[in-house]
């Protein structure tokens, strides 16, 4: 079936209304920046209206150009409201992208302000063991009657003291081992040498090295209870903890 007369004229007038546009937009650059955003989404929708009006002429006529013509023009809308909402996101994101930045470089400040801080809390704290230790320190170890195991309070508080004197290599550690008066000398004087032993294992074993340790064992000849002093025996039975700084002459 050939388009009628009304058709053709509806088609020419289209296609006239379509191809205004581009110069329509052309002459907009005239204008500022904001003008410009209200032409091109003017221009959008005007080319929604001429190529719905196109389509709907030839496929249905004269109420299909006006069918046509509507809905070309909500296309264009749509297209302008989507547009606009892309820049939107993005704006929100680059501002999400500036907000991430400032907090990293926030927490890298803190984090450095951080280390300064516990560097200085390490030099402090050193400086006050080094003061603490200057006159020396002495700690002792006691033993059960014919024992050289440690009871575990014992262990823990010489892991705690090996711990603290790894950190320090300027401190010297001295060991004496000494037993009661009870029982044979020789017996006495490697009971002594196994209490030692004892010791100095759980100093190495948390870490305190060899070559800083030094050992002297003496039995019962340094023992202070008296024969029959049931009660001070237990005080004879140790190993002593010397700690001092060491002197260079």
């Amino acid at each position: 079936m050939k388009p009628s007369k009304m058709t053709k004229l509806l088609i020419r007038f289209c296609i006239a209304a379509a191809v205004s546009v581009p110069a329509q937009a052309s002459e907009s650059n005239l204008l500022s920046i904001s003008t410009q955003k209200t032409n091109e989404a003017s221009a959008q929708e005007t080319g929604g209206f001429g190529a719905g009006l196109i389509v709907g002429a030839v496929l249905g006529g004269p109420p299909g150009a006006i069918i046509g013509a509507a809905g070309g023009s909500w296309l264009g809308h749509h297209d302008t409201q989507r547009t606009n909402a892309i820049a939107a996101k993005s704006a929100e994101l680059s501002q999400k992208e500036n907000q991430i930045t400032k907090l990293e470089t926030e927490l890298s400040v803190t984090e450095n302000e951080l280390a300064n801080t516990i560097s200085r809390l390490n030099a402090d704290r050193r400086l006050a063991t080094m003061d603490f230790l200057k006159n020396g320190l002495t700690t002792t170890v006691y033993f059960r009657s014919g024992e050289v195991d440690l009871p575990s309070q014992n262990a823990d508080k010489l892991y705690q003291l090996a711990r603290l004197l790894k950190d320090f290599p300027e401190l010297h550690v001295q060991m004496e081992g000494h037993t009661d008066i009870r029982g044979d000398v020789e017996y006495n004087q490697h009971l002594s040498e196994m209490r030692i032993e004892t010791v100095q294992s759980v100093l190495e074993d948390a870490g305190l090295p060899e070559q800083r340790i030094h050992c002297n064992s003496y039995g019962e000849a340094q023992a202070m209870a008296s024969e029959g002093d049931n009660e001070n025996y237990v005080f004879d039975r140790r190993v002593s903890i010397h700690v001092s700084l060491i002197t260079t002459s």
